[in-house]
């Protein structure tokens, strides 16, 4: 129901049928379908909740209660409550963010042409090898 609403408040303020508003609809699918997408992501990088967003936060907080920490003479009483902070970012950074396997030039080659050839052989524009038997 929400939806018909929508179609016609825009049905009225083009001034366009529906017939028309569903063709357009079908012939530019893939193109609204990938506007969507990119309005999401523009929404979760706002509202942070991207990977990148994310870690950039819990970096930056990580930072500040080391640096926090490094200040504070360890017979303080509030000094285990944020040295259980410390700890608790400490295990979700390594745990959400671990480390990145850095290919080498020559690995990078490797996986493009593994990554093309897969392609190739996916999409038929090249015909697999032939498989020979033995005589």
């Amino acid at each position: 129901m929400k939806g018909e609403h929508i179609r016609r408040a825009i049905e009225i303020e083009i001034g366009t049928s529906r017939g028309t508003l569903a063709k357009w609809e079908q012939e530019y699918r893939e193109e609204l379908t990938n506007l969507k997408a990119i309005e999401r992501d523009a929404m979760r990088e706002k509202y942070l909740l991207t990977n990148q967003a994310q870690l950039e936060l819990l970096g930056t907080q990580f930072t500040r209660l080391k640096e926090e920490l490094e200040k504070r003479d360890l017979s303080d009483i509030p000094t285990p409550k944020l040295l259980e902070l410390v700890l608790k970012y400490s295990t979700r950074l390594t745990a959400d963010f671990p480390a990145q396997t850095i290919d080498t030039e020559e690995e990078l080659v490797e996986h493009k042409a593994d990554r093309e050839a897969m392609h190739e052989t996916m999409h038929g524009l090249k015909a697999p090898m032939p498989i020979r038997s033995w005589q």
